[in-house]
């Protein structure tokens, strides 16, 4: 979604970078999700918009259940690979996820093993 007007949002969203007032002082922290308080405060904090992470979609293939042992194998390979990356931003977090499921859809279909349903 990226940058949402106050005026649009909704209880629910999860705030995809930390809102902060004119002296860099952290107001509400990253990840939380919005509620009802949090949206009177911001008007009243004089907040115009915030960033909101991007919602997954119902049909999106990375929620296909893998064998949950692939799955810590492949992060186990991946981590090194993102030893210097911060994992608690939210696109270096959603990269090294998507790179974990392309990795073990790759070696399901390499060596055969099924899927998880």
């Amino acid at each position: 979604m990226g940058k949402v007007s106050v005026q649009n949002l909704q209880v629910g969203l999860k705030l995809a970078s930390p809102v902060v007032d004119v002296y860099g002082n952290t107001l509400i922290a990253q990840g939380s999700e919005l509620a009802e308080k949090h949206l009177r405060l911001l008007k009243t904090w004089g907040i115009i918009e915030v960033n909101i992470v991007e919602p997954r979609p119902a049909d999106d293939p990375l929620e296909e259940k893998l064998d949950p042992e692939t799955m810590k194998v492949c992060q186990e390979e991946l981590t090194p690979l993102f030893e210097k990356a911060n994992l608690e931003y939210p696109a270096m977090e959603e990269l090294f996820r998507q790179s974990v499921w392309f990795r073990a859809k790759r070696k399901v279909k390499r060596t055969g093993t099924p899927l998880c349903k």
